[in-house]
């Protein structure tokens, strides 16, 4: 896979994952087992999803000149993984439920991904 289809599909799971922390919360919160969000914790969930979708558009960035941005993707790889090993850590408290644990997969893949593009140069 071409390191501008992987950045392309990473901007879009991050996008997306940003819209519904941001628009979707509400009403998607039973189905993912979140908590209703108000007051500062609302706040937080705001801010955390909106640099999710700040990641998305770098990732979109990387997609269109690789070559140029290449020093940030070490960046993409720790964010991935940090991702990954948060929701794990929630995961295993028990604060989460694998509903939503299961997408932060996505994180991890994309982390080994964002290294093969690192490492092939």
């Amino acid at each position: 896979m071409p390191t501008r289809s992987i950045f392309i599909a990473a901007a879009v799971f991050n996008i997306i994952v940003a819209l519904v922390l941001l628009f979707g919360r509400g009403h998607l919160a039973p189905y993912l087992g979140l908590s209703a969000t108000t007051g500062s914790n609302a706040l937080f969930a705001d801010l955390a999803a909106v640099l999710v979708g700040v990641f998305g558009a770098l990732y979109f960035a990387v997609a269109t000149d690789p070559g140029w941005l290449r020093p940030v993707i070490p960046f993409g790889i720790a964010g991935k993984l940090l991702a990954f090993v948060v929701v794990m850590f929630h995961l295993a408290k028990g604060d989460i439920s694998w509903t939503l644990a299961g997408p932060s997969f996505g994180d991890l893949v994309f982390a080994f991904l964002f290294w093969l593009c690192l490492v092939r140069g």
